[in-house]
C-alpha cells in the first residue's frame, strides 16, 4: 500500500528485487494525490479572542481527515460564511464573512468585523462541511471615545442654589458606552462651572 504525505502529481514504479537483479514491471503511472475527505468532527474553528468595535479581527478555521491530517480543498467552504450565533444587529455593514483559504492545506480564515461591543459567539454555516458544530466566542471592547456620538441628559428644570444631576453617556462611533481616554466630564452652565 502506498500512503503520500503531499498533494500533487506522483510518479508510481512498480519494481521486483531478485537475487541478482532489479526488475522494472510494466510502466510507469502518473497518479494525482487528492485531499482526503473533511472529517467534520476534528473541524475546529477559533476566533481572536478579543477584539475592537469597527476593526476586523480573523477567525480561523482548520479542516482534518479522519485520520487526524490536515486536508480539505479551495472549495471545502465555497460558499460558508462566518455569523454571529445571536440574532439581531452586529454590524452596520455586514452581518456575514466568507471563509478563505489561506493556501496552506486545511487552513481557511475570515476576517470578521463587529460594531456592537459585547461578549459574541461565532460559527460557520453553509458550505461543504455543512456539520461544523464547533462555535468560538470573541470579546468585542468598544472603540474609542467620540464625542459626536457621545451625549448627555438633565432634567428640564432645576432650583436655584441646588445641585442637580445630569447623565452623561460617552460612546465610541457605533454607539457602544464607553470611557477610554476621558479623564473627566465637564458640563457648562452659563456663570458657573460644574464637573460630573
Amino acid at each position: 500500500f502506498i500512503a503520500p504525505s503531499h498533494l500533487g502529481l506522483a510518479t508510481v514504479s512498480a519494481r521486483l528485487r531478485s537475487a541478482r537483479h532489479l526488475h522494472q514491471i510494466g510502466t510507469m503511472q502518473n497518479v494525482t494525490i487528492l485531499p482526503a475527505p473533511v472529517y467534520s468532527p476534528f473541524t475546529t474553528l477559533k476566533c481572536a479572542p478579543t477584539g475592537i468595535a469597527g476593526k476586523p479581527f480573523i477567525c480561523r478555521i482548520n479542516t482534518f481527515s479522519s485520520e487526524g491530517m490536515p486536508t480539505g480543498s479551495s472549495n471545502t467552504f465555497a460558499g460558508a460564511t462566518i455569523v454571529v450565533e445571536a440574532a439581531g444587529i452586529i454590524s452596520d455593514r455586514a452581518t456575514s464573512w466568507p471563509i478563505v483559504s489561506e493556501d496552506i492545506l486545511g487552513s481557511y480564515a475570515a476576517e470578521v468585523t463587529l460594531d456592537i461591543s459585547g461578549m459574541h459567539t461565532l460559527r460557520v454555516t453553509g458550505g461543504l462541511v455543512m456539520n461544523v458544530t464547533g462555535t468560538s466566542t470573541t470579546l468585542v471592547a468598544p472603540g474609542d471615545f467620540a464625542p459626536a456620538h457621545s451625549s448627555f441628559h438633565c432634567a428640564s428644570d432645576a432650583p436655584v442654589s441646588t445641585q442637580f444631576l445630569c447623565d452623561v453617556y460617552l460612546n465610541d462611533i457605533f454607539g457602544n458606552p464607553t470611557s477610554s481616554n476621558v479623564k473627566e466630564s465637564m458640563l457648562r452652565v452659563p456663570g458657573l462651572k460644574v464637573c460630573v
